[in-house]
């Protein structure tokens, strides 16, 4: 038994070894800079929302107070100022291609806070993340291939925010101009233009309250 037992480890790790390197999770093909958060008032994170879900300034406004009232009700703080409670950011981070500099895109998010025992600012709640272009060369376009997610932790100190998507560069023929773009594979061609891709871009950040 102790014999047929080490030789099914032995297979095991024999497989495991046999695992390829493209099964781990990729290298990170972005070059985090600097994070831009800018405070906002109750009525600019509204059309924050509003924007964002395609709903009505109305619709925004009631949301955001339904939530609100959830965390006074929560810390029983129903006396107290809304704006003594509540902080609303804009939060943004650039991320540049690593295979090509030439292209960033950035990372945005809203972000709520709400204060709990008199000086200590905790993570409500973190909506809205989307990513989107910040520049690039040549007609060229972000492709945001899913919504933007974010991951508040236990504590509601710190939180994980992400996006993916990738660039696209149309280049026409046309013109003469050929060859490759650092960074890019051909996607395909539609009519006199040629598409170039770059890999898929996935920025992550980690956001602290304070």
């Amino acid at each position: 038994m102790k014999k047929a037992l080490s030789l099914i480890i032995a297979v095991v790790m024999v497989f495991s070894m046999c695992i390829p390197a493209s099964a781990a999770e990729p290298a990170a093909n972005w070059i985090g800079g600097a994070v831009k958060l800018k405070e906002i008032s109750f009525e600019e994170a509204v059309v924050r929302r509003m924007q964002h879900d395609g709903i009505s300034y109305e619709a925004a406004k009631a949301e955001l107070l339904e939530e609100e009232n959830r965390i006074l009700s929560r810390i029983q703080a129903h006396s107290v100022s809304r704006s003594g409670i509540f902080r609303y950011y804009d939060y943004e981070k650039n991320f540049t291609y690593s295979k090509n500099s030439n292209f960033v895109c950035a990372l945005c998010a809203s972000i709520r806070l709400f204060l709990d025992d008199g000086s200590t600012w905790y993570i409500d709640d973190i909506f809205d993340e989307s990513t989107r272009r910040v520049s690039g060369i040549g007609d060229y376009e972000w492709i945001e291939q899913s919504e933007g997610w974010s991951t508040i932790w236990a504590g509601r100190r710190s939180a994980d925010i992400g996006g993916k998507g990738y660039f696209q560069v149309t280049v026409s023929t046309s013109s003469g101009v050929s060859g490759s773009l650092a960074g890019f594979t051909v996607s395909g061609t539609v009519g006199h233009n040629t598409i170039y891709q770059s890999e898929t871009i996935s920025p992550r950040a980690t956001y602290y309250a304070s």
